[in-house]
């Protein structure tokens, strides 16, 4: 399996982002890269990288026990399996309504 790296991963323009540039976005923020890097090293837009980011943030709780009580703590990571995940079902919703979907009128004349 050939992993993905800056040498051999092409992006094409205006192409919605493939599941291997997610891995590669978690990965360079994970290593404290800002966004405008991360879109020069992958050739994309900082605001594409941005909004990715804003889409596959979920949020993890710790639970931590000290003296009898139980305290909870959240915090936000990146998860590319999330971004994948909310941009196959915005694509599944995407594309024109059908007229039969709503049309009581074309119910009846079919």
């Amino acid at each position: 399996m050939i992993h993905p790296t800056y040498e051999n991963l092409t992006l094409t323009k205006n192409a919605h982002l493939t599941k291997e540039e997610r891995v590669m976005i978690a990965t360079l923020k994970s290593q404290g890269l800002s966004n405008r890097a991360i879109g020069r090293q992958l050739g994309v837009n900082h605001q594409t990288i941005n909004n990715e980011l804003n889409r596959g943030t979920v949020r993890q709780l710790r639970r931590q026990k000290s003296n009898g009580k139980i305290y909870e703590y959240s915090y936000y990571i990146y998860s590319y399996e999330a971004g994948q995940a909310t941009y196959l079902e915005h694509h599944r919703h995407s594309g024109r309504r059908r007229l039969y979907y709503s049309s009581k009128q074309f119910l009846r004349l079919a």
